[in-house]
């Protein structure tokens, strides 16, 4: 289990392998069932193009065009796992991680982490570019850190396109690099030395992000596209009048902590009206802080046993102070504002320790052995919290899927039998909103399984009820809206109760809830 790889061979057949068992093993049940909800099922054409544009995502329609527009979530199952394994292989490689236990937690840690589950389950439509998106990041560092001019200059665009299909994972090249100036303290360089690598990667990703961001203004202004100013947006990033830089700092800080001391975990048995998740929370936690305390007493042995110099250790120390704001840039770059589909850098946090145990020396001591089974418990445990919760979630997703389907055709036939209704002619108007109906109740014993993105059913926003009756149920339905406060609307009852379908001035209302 801690033997060595021999070769870059064996590192790619062992990142693809033991990706593809975690990757099957947490969302395999996601891809064999469309479970189509939200963005997924609002965007199962794909046709926002401009809007994309508008979020500085300029790389993503040209990946459409590859990919094809209309969504297939095994095709992007397909890809998100050929895109993970190379992945993880360039990460590996890049720091020089070279143990059989080390990569088989790495995988694990990249395929089972609450990011590609919200990935998955609600934004399937974009999983395979958030995958993409990843791989370059990685791709960008491993290609600059070769030194070679070409090698930089392909560094360079690889993190430009990364920025160009989703801007948040720039955070793990900016991890990444961090993680390997830790290391290479131990190689002691001299102070120059550093300084030149280190200025190397700053005026790469310097000049990564000017080109990114000068080829947007350019699509912008030949598509005639405008800068969206919405909670994704970019229209405010730099400009930090309205609050405190200090304040967004501390809160960057406090939201690594939270994720790591409030983790999700899944539904277990109660006892007694008590709810024994409580339990795996604390576990999950106590396994967190033990991963971090394993990765800072075999830094501070490594120190001793390699005698580093007193800059080094401060260099070090810096590192490590400054690793949650490398992991959470995008907390600093949206002034606070971030979801889970922003934050895969933090499962870097286990990468560090990984390549921790992994710098220590082949002939380990009894101590070091403890550390590295330690180690291996901690992301075992975490890991496998993460597997039964995804597959809980995908199961919550089906049950409201299937409720979602009843209610909405439950819904069509009390619309057909209207007297007065003819198919595709007659208007058709929602009042209300679906994730507010008590028609559909809350699961009962899943309350909390909870995840961003995630509502009571699949409708959770207003069009998603337009997108089901046109791709899941495809009705001939002539679909409009109608003011929700007009008088007559608002006298009406609430779906199913008698009254709830009825026509107002010419349209026939269902009106879902208040």
């Amino acid at each position: 289990m801690f033997r060595k790889i021999n070769s870059k061979k064996e590192l790619l057949i062992i990142s693809s392998i033991f990706t593809l068992i975690f990757y099957l093993v947490a969302h395999g049940y996601r891809f064999f069932s469309p479970m189509f909800s939200g963005d997924s099922l609002y965007m199962i054409h794909q046709n926002d193009s401009a809007w994309q544009i508008a979020l500085g995502r300029i790389v993503q329609p040209f990946l459409i065009l590859i990919r094809g527009g209309i969504i297939n979530p095994f095709l992007i199952a397909v890809i998100c796992i050929i895109l993970l394994s190379l992945s993880v292989y360039f990460l590996a490689d890049y720091l020089e991680i070279n143990r059989f236990f080390s990569v088989v937690l790495i995988a694990a840690v990249m395929a089972c982490n609450p990011t590609v589950l919200c990935a998955n389950a609600t934004y399937v439509n974009s999983s395979d570019f958030y995958a993409l998106a990843l791989f370059l990041s990685i791709l960008g560092v491993w290609l600059i850190k070769k030194s070679k001019l070409s090698y930089i200059l392909m560094g360079i665009i690889a993190l430009s396109l990364s920025l160009g299909i989703y801007q948040a994972y720039i955070c793990v090249s900016i991890a990444l690099v961090m993680i390997h100036f830790l290391f290479q303290m131990f190689q002691l360089p001299t102070i120059k030395e550093t300084a030149v690598k280190l200025v190397k990667y700053l005026i790469s990703f310097l000049i990564a992000a000017v080109i990114y961001y000068i080829v947007w203004k350019i699509f912008q202004r030949v598509f005639n596209v405008w800068t969206a100013n919405t909670y994704n947006g970019l229209a405010s990033v730099g400009d930090y009048s309205d609050t405190s830089l200090w304040t967004v700092i501390t809160t960057t800080y406090y939201r690594v902590f939270h994720y790591f001391m409030n983790p999700e975990v899944f539904t277990t048995i109660p006892f007694r009206e008590i709810t024994l998740s409580v339990f795996w929370t604390y576990f999950i936690r106590i396994c967190n802080i033990g991963t971090v305390i394993i990765m800072t007493v075999t830094l501070i042995k490594k120190n001793i046993c390699c005698n580093t110099k007193l800059w080094h250790r401060i260099f070090q120390v810096f590192i490590i102070i400054m690793f949650p704001l490398g992991i959470n840039f995008v907390c600093i770059i949206s002034k606070g504002m971030e979801h889970t589909l922003m934050l895969y850098a933090f499962v870097l946090v286990y990468v560090l320790a990984i390549k921790a145990i992994d710098n220590c020396p082949l002939q380990t001591s009894f101590d070091k052995r403890i550390l590295c089974t330690g180690l291996l418990s901690f992301i075992v445990i975490i890991s496998w919290s993460n597997i039964v919760f995804s597959n809980q979630v995908y199961l919550k997703k089906d049950l409201q899927d299937k409720a979602t389907h009843s209610l909405l055709t439950r819904i069509v036939y009390e619309i057909e039998s209207t007297d007065g209704y003819v198919p595709g002619i007659t208007p058709v108007a929602f009042s209300g909103s679906f994730e507010k109906t008590t028609y559909i109740q809350p699961l009962e014993n899943f309350e909390e399984i909870v995840l961003y993105g995630m509502g009571n059913s699949s409708l959770t926003y207003i069009g998603t009820d337009y997108a089901y009756l046109k791709y899941i149920l495809n009705v001939n339905m002539n679909l409009t809206r109608i003011d929700v406060q007009n008088e007559a609307v608002m006298n009406m009852p609430v779906y199913p109760s008698n009254g709830s379908v009825s026509f107002v001035d010419g349209t026939l209302v269902v009106k879902i809830s208040e």
